[in-house]
């Protein structure tokens, strides 16, 4: 997203708060109910702006471990209960800046996150092949790989990955190579971005892989087909589209508040408060709708 979106998207928030929005939201929600959140990479030059973020998150809503997470959505033995309102951070496409936020920030909270990772990056062997990733998969050559600071193209190295494992953070997949899972249309595809990062990090961390998240993660980017494969291979599927999850919530659409570390408290705080969620809600709604028409 770009800068100016987000500044349109900043200016709405403003309207749909005069308009009650978030009071609407949230008098609709249950009383105990997750937000889960997401952030991509974290400049050095955020990182004092990003410490503000986790501090007011962690004054505003109880933070939750993924164990604790998946424990409450676990059905299959009952167990886990969450009362009030919790939080779950998480992390996308395993940039080494987000794994030294992990150590100097987040550790200094006691917090702990899941990592998605496209494990297509542990294959990357210099900075120029991060860089190229980066720019081809991550942003889809929306921004010229000159632009990237190397805080937004420089991934995670193998070591640091089980550094964060050993932590008590969970690693998880986000594909392969960072495709759009609307485009995994045969059974290779299906080997190359769903199943194979599954084994690697099974391989990898020595425990079994349930939950992936997928890049974008929006209604633009899925087909029934995609979905029918994640389906039959994991248990729970996060897209990142702003809202609350509660005990009904089904596990294959968990709602994630994209949080960059570069956001204003101001806008942070509209979208805990709900601000955003009816018009993410409509999204969701429509994104249930695609996978579930036949392609």
């Amino acid at each position: 997203m770009t800068r100016f979106s987000e500044n349109k998207i900043i200016l709405a928030g403003k309207v749909f708060r005069i308009m009650g929005l978030g009071w609407l939201a949230k008098s609709c929600q249950p009383s105990d109910n997750i937000r889960v959140t997401t952030t991509h990479y974290v400049r050095s030059t955020d990182k004092d702006n990003f410490r503000e973020i986790v501090r007011y998150l962690t004054e505003t809503r109880r933070v939750i471990t993924p164990a604790d997470f998946f424990k409450f959505y676990n059905s299959s033995n009952g167990t886990g209960e969450l009362k009030g309102q919790s939080l779950l951070m998480t992390f996308d496409d395993g940039f080494h800046s987000s794994y030294l936020a992990a150590k100097d920030i987040l550790s200094s909270f006691g917090i702990k996150a899941i990592f998605f990772i496209p494990t297509q990056i542990l294959e990357l062997k210099s900075q120029q092949d991060m860089l190229q990733f980066a720019a081809n998969n991550i942003n889809r050559g929306n921004i010229e790989s000159g632009l990237l600071t190397e805080d937004e193209y420089v991934t995670m190295n193998k070591a640091e990955i089980l550094d964060l494992h050993r932590d008590g953070h969970l690693i998880l997949p986000h594909t392969h190579t960072h495709c759009d899972i609307l485009d995994i249309r045969n059974q290779g595809d299906v080997e190359r971005e769903l199943i194979q990062p599954k084994k690697i990090l099974e391989y990898l961390l020595g425990e079994k892989i349930e939950s992936l998240a997928f890049p974008d993660g929006t209604e633009r980017v899925v087909s029934s087909y995609s979905y029918d494969q994640i389906k039959k291979h994991y248990k729970y599927a996060f897209p990142a589209l702003l809202g609350v999850n509660h005990k009904r919530t089904n596990p294959y659409f968990f709602y994630r508040d994209c949080i960059h570390a570069h956001y204003s408290l101001s806008y942070v705080k509209d979208i805990l408060d709900g601000v955003y969620d009816p018009y993410y809600y409509f999204k969701m709604q429509r994104l249930k709708s695609r996978v579930a028409s036949p392609v």
